[in-house]
C-alpha cells in the first residue's frame, strides 16, 4: 500500500472556475482543474469527483466531490 500512503500526502488543489453569480445558490461550472498531480491525470481526478463541466453546482455540490475524492483513499 506504498501507492495509497503517497496519495494521502499529495498536495492537491481543485480550482474551479464558476460564473460569477455571488449570491446564487448554484452556479455553472465552467472548468475544473487540479494542481500537484504525480500519479494520476487531471481528467482522472476530475472524474473522480463527478463534476461535469456546464452543469449547475453549488456548495453541497463542491462538497460532495471533495468527499468524493477522500472516500477513495487516494486524497486526504
Amino acid at each position: 500500500m506504498r501507492l495509497r500512503q503517497a496519495f494521502s500526502f499529495l498536495p492537491f488543489l481543485i480550482v474551479l472556475c464558476v460564473s460569477p453569480a455571488i449570491h446564487a445558490q448554484a452556479a455553472k461550472l465552467h472548468e475544473v482543474h487540479v494542481e500537484g498531480l504525480k500519479y494520476l491525470t487531471e481528467a482522472q481526478v476530475v472524474s473522480l469527483t463527478g463534476l461535469t463541466t456546464g452543469s449547475p453546482v453549488g456548495r453541497k455540490d463542491l462538497q460532495d466531490a471533495a468527499d468524493a475524492l477522500v472516500r477513495t483513499g487516494l486524497f486526504a
